[in-house]
């Protein structure tokens, strides 16, 4: 984790270094630390605006992240954990672990 708080130091406009932190923490299950590293990766990446949000590699890699996000809040915010998990859904309205996911939460 703390490497990816270097390269932050050293490029800060490296925002795959929250993606990242995100995924490390999911798999530590820090539900906090998952929330907040991917809430930042989203927001510095749909800074970038509607061009990046076009390419495909960056559209799948923000339904990663509202995925993570919606199960980190499935345990104990069933309403937010359903938003992020829709909002998935608007970018890929295929994605079966969004759609399971909402259906299981309501």
């Amino acid at each position: 984790m703390l490497a990816f708080d270097r390269v932050l130091v050293a490029s800060p406009s490296y925002d795959e270094a929250y993606l990242y932190k995100g995924r490390i923490n999911n798999l530590l299950e820090k539900d906090d630390l998952i929330i907040k590293n991917y809430e930042e990766y989203i927001t510095k990446t749909t800074a970038k605006g509607a061009e990046e949000m076009a390419k495909p590699a960056t559209v799948k890699k923000i339904v990663e992240a509202y995925n993570s996000i919606g199960a980190a809040y499935a345990n104990t915010d069933k309403a937010k954990a359903v938003e992020y998990f829709n909002k998935s859904l608007v970018l890929d309205p295929a994605n079966k672990y969004a759609s399971d996911s909402v259906k299981a939460l309501k």
